[in-house]
């Protein structure tokens, strides 16, 4: 038997503290990088809330705390957003809780920072519904989905919301979100089904209606009065694309009977539409290989990486014709997941073969990213198709632990580290996110090489023009 000495108990100490040491040598890298770019968020610490006015003004002061974490605000910006509090809190008895929901969305958006936003949940959640959703193509802004009782609607172009028109309405609802033009004018469609939000930002006259007018395919345009759904509460849990609308299926929060503009069999969807809740999709071609990437994180019960590193192993000789990387649907992730098969994509194409990405205003963060590898190690391979991307190629991202505010529990997500896709983001930036430096090198242009966007016409008749071109151009 063993007696535990003072001298055992040293040695003890020294190995525990020497491989301690050892682990930290091998991943200081990574501890380097959670340090300086994932905070830990402080809770409130606030007393239970006596009423909704005091619970609101709890929020508010904790929301003043996000410029401790969030790095993207500049000085002039950080003003306006103290300012924005500070009215808020003169006013916060008498606002509406959409008025207060976007009072929060207005004050965190003045960062004009992509990654810095209020989580969009609520506004499908907690806040009633017109009875349509409309989406924007090349012609216009179109209503998509409707509600049986308005379903001589779907196919009709929105001309006028309110007694403006849908580019002012756009222009707007910007406010409340920051970041590109691209990225405001998609998430702006989250507010637009709300008759509720849209009172609340001051662009529809009542709270429990819209009035749009609507034009059909001849030209004839009427009025419609569009009387409020309940919010569908129910499917609290639902996270919603800002693509799902065009979804050739029914969605969870359909309640009621709804139509929708895509009538079409599973086989006869675009790739790009089919099987929403499918992470990754890949379809075998002719002379090539179309896949899907939608977030960038490891689901489905296997890694895009081994999915992706399966599409290399199963190349065929010679090589690919063509890689169509479809990332139209993807909000982001971890560019990790692509990174590896970025480098080596070159290899497995033909000798005039190419990596077409098709990208859209849903392309954001890490699928950003992904479209930066491509062209960056496969720079004669690689194109960029499609319609401009949801941020600019510089931006700040990254976050440590969740920010939320206590009471109404709206998650704010905020940015600590920055990248520059497009020059190489270098330690001469105070704040470059270290993970981006082993894939500097030269710069690359992050704008489409071939510009596609849909009309209806082309959405509604199940054509996806971007794929279309692509087999075309490698016949």
């Amino acid at each position: 038997m063993k007696i535990f000495t003072k001298r055992n108990a040293k040695r003890f100490f020294l190995s525990w503290l020497f491989l301690n040491l050892i682990l930290l040598i091998v991943y200081w890298p990574l501890v380097k990088q959670l340090v300086r770019f994932s905070p830990i968020i402080l809770p409130s610490f606030n007393s239970v809330p006596v009423n909704a006015v005091d619970a609101r003004s709890q929020d508010i002061s904790h929301l003043g705390k996000l410029l401790k974490y969030d790095r993207s605000f500049s000085e002039g910006e950080k003003t306006s957003f103290i300012q924005q509090l500070e009215a808020m809190s003169q006013n916060v008895g008498e606002m509406t809780e959409a008025e207060f929901y976007l009072g929060v969305r207005q004050a965190v958006a003045l960062a004009e920072n992509g990654h810095t936003n209020v989580s969009y949940g609520p506004a499908f959640r907690d806040f009633n519904r017109s009875g349509i959703e409309a989406f924007w193509f090349s012609d216009g802004l179109y209503v998509v989905r409707a509600l049986e009782v308005h379903a001589d609607l779907i196919g009709t172009r929105i001309v006028e919301i309110e007694g403006r028109s849908p580019e002012q309405v756009s222009k707007s609802l910007g406010d409340f979100t920051g970041g590109a033009e691209t990225w405001k004018r998609l998430r702006g469609q989250y507010i637009l089904r709300s008759p509720e939000l849209m009172h609340a930002a001051g662009l529809a006259v009542a709270a429990d209606r819209l009035n749009i007018k609507v034009s059909n395919e001849l030209g004839e345009e009427r009025s419609v009065s569009l009387n409020a759904l309940p919010a569908a509460k129910e499917n609290a849990a639902y996270a919603r694309s800002s693509l799902i609308p065009l979804s050739a299926k029914g969605l969870p929060d359909e309640i009621e009977q709804w139509n929708r503009a895509l009538k079409l069999e599973d086989d006869s969807v675009p790739l790009y539409l089919r099987e929403f809740d499918k992470n990754f999709l890949q379809q075998d071609l002719d002379n090539g290989v179309y896949l899907r990437a939608t977030v960038l994180f490891n689901r489905d019960g296997m890694s895009i990486e081994d999915r992706l590193m399966a599409v290399k192993t199963n190349a065929p000789d010679g090589g690919y014709d063509f890689i169509a990387f479809d990332l139209r649907l993807s909000p982001g992730g971890d560019f990790g997941t692509v990174a590896d098969f970025a480098k080596s994509v070159e290899s497995i194409l033909s000798p005039k073969g190419k990596i077409y990405i098709i990208t859209g205003p849903q392309t954001f963060s890490a699928a950003i990213v992904s479209a930066a590898l491509f062209k960056r190690y496969a720079p004669d391979k690689a194109l960029i198709i499609g319609e401009p991307m949801g941020d600019y190629p510089q931006f700040w991202a990254e976050r440590g632990m969740s920010f939320k505010l206590p009471n109404s529990d709206y998650y704010i997500s905020y940015a600590t580290g920055y990248h520059d896709w497009e020059k190489g983001c270098t330690d001469t930036h105070k704040y470059c996110f270290s993970r981006n430096s082993k894939h500097d090198g030269a710069a690359v242009s992050l704008t489409p090489d071939v510009f596609i966007a849909p009309s209806y016409k082309d959405y509604a008749s199940g054509r996806d023009i971007v794929m279309d071109w692509i087999i075309q151009e490698t016949k």
